[in-house]
C-alpha cells in the first residue's frame, strides 16, 4: 500500500511526518478537521464521559477482611457473589456490589 492510502482510514493527524502526515502536501484536503467534526469534539466528549462514569470501586482493609472472612466460613465451593455480600452484611452507599465482588 502506498503510504497516503492510509490516510483515509486513520486520518492524516495521526500519521508521522515521513509517511504523509500533515505537513505533507500530497495530503491535500486530509490535513485539517472540520470544527464541526466527531474528531474536532472528541477530547471534550472524551472528558466528559470521565466525568460521568462512575468511580472506581476501592476495597479498603475493613471490607476485605470482611470478604475473606465470609469466603472462609461459606468454603470456595460455596461462596457466591450474593451469599459473600450477604455475609460481608454491608449495605448502602461504599458497599461492594455483586460484580465488585465477583471480581475481587
Amino acid at each position: 500500500l502506498p503510504h497516503n492510502s492510509l490516510a483515509p482510514v486513520w486520518g492524516a493527524e495521526f500519521l508521522p511526518n515521513a509517511l504523509g502526515g500533515p505537513d505533507d502536501d500530497r495530503l491535500g484536503d486530509l490535513n485539517f478537521i472540520e470544527q464541526d467534526s466527531p474528531r474536532a469534539n472528541s477530547s471534550s466528549v472524551a472528558t466528559d464521559s470521565r466525568q460521568s462514569q462512575k468511580q472506581r470501586f476501592v476495597w479498603t482493609a475493613d471490607l476485605h477482611r470482611r470478604f475473606e472472612i465470609a469466603v472462609k466460613s461459606l468454603g470456595i465451593d460455596h461462596a457466591k457473589p450474593q451469599a459473600i455480600s450477604q455475609l460481608m452484611n454491608c449495605e448502602g452507599e461504599g458497599a461492594p456490589t455483586r460484580q465488585n465482588i465477583k471480581s475481587h
